[in-house]
């Protein structure tokens, strides 16, 4: 069995997620873009920002399992996640 990683990237405003193999393999990629939230205002707000990874983590993370042909996320050995600098979610 290889050995897989989920990745999570929320550090601005696209809620990312990945899951990849130990060789490098990428298995999935899943991006959720925030630009139609933030345009009006010039840039990102982290408020939005943040309520808009809350909505979409949890389909993201779905999907980007689901593209790696992983029935859940006790499939994978290791979650990798954005520390910081960043938004909280």
């Amino acid at each position: 069995k290889d050995y897989l990683v989920l990745g999570v990237e929320t550090s601005c405003d696209d809620t990312g997620v990945a899951v990849v193999s130990r060789s490098g393999r990428v298995l999935s990629h899943v991006v959720v873009p925030q630009y139609q939230v933030h345009k009006d205002f010039g840039g990102v707000v982290p408020g939005l920002a943040m309520e808009q990874h809350r909505q979409n983590i949890d389909g993201a993370i779905s999907r980007a399992l689901s593209e790696a042909g992983l029935g859940s996320v006790s499939e994978v050995d290791a979650v990798a996640a954005t520390v910081g600098p960043g938004l909280e979610i």
